[in-house]
């Protein structure tokens, strides 16, 4: 017997923009149309993982007015995101990664590839995040939900509440004593 505990957010380490105002951040307004925080490596060739290089390379020329990090952590991170109208990822191995939670946490709107697995039995496409299938669509719906600041914030909003209420490492912490507890293990 398995049970599948993805990974999840830290809302102290992973803030949204009046928490980081709280922590001494001045002006944490939105400044960029998208932002990006992780590793850019590519992937092996021929292993049928999603190119993120490719993917950012696209997104920059698209959308000019973008910032993209590396080796940017905890409220450093958090304050990229919360800057920018979109937060975006490309799961290489269609991975449900932190970068999912840590977006969501911020407040900002996940624009992020449907091939991550998982992530429709946790959250709602167009409520909770953004989904593309391929370039072309990731250029689509960014420039259809930048057209849609307000929907854009309830999307925002939705995929907060939903990862603090749900989605936390003490949320995982319960689960593992919980069957602890019950002597799953």
């Amino acid at each position: 017997w398995v049970e599948w505990l993805p990974l999840a957010c830290h809302p102290e380490a992973h803030p949204n923009a009046h928490e980081l105002e709280a922590k001494g951040f001045p002006d944490v307004k939105k400044e960029w149309d998208i932002a990006f925080v992780g590793f850019m490596q590519d992937p092996p060739k021929d292993t049928g993982c999603n190119n993120r290089t490719d993917y950012l390379d696209r997104l920059c020329r698209e959308f000019p007015n973008s910032w993209i990090s590396s080796n940017c952590f905890f409220e450093q991170m958090a304050l990229r995101y919360c800057k920018a109208r979109i937060g975006f990822n490309i799961s290489i191995k269609r991975d449900l990664n932190m970068r999912v939670f840590e977006i969501m946490s911020t407040g900002t709107p996940l624009l992020t590839n449907r091939t991550v697995e998982g992530i429709d039995e946790l959250f709602e496409e167009n409520t909770d995040y953004l989904g593309y299938s391929d370039p072309c669509e990731m250029v689509a719906r960014a420039r259809e939900a930048l057209q849609n600041p307000e929907w854009l914030a309830e999307i925002g909003e939705s995929a907060m509440k939903k990862a603090r209420s749900k989605h936390t490492y003490l949320d995982r912490m319960k689960v593992i004593c919980e069957e602890m507890k019950h002597g799953s293990f």
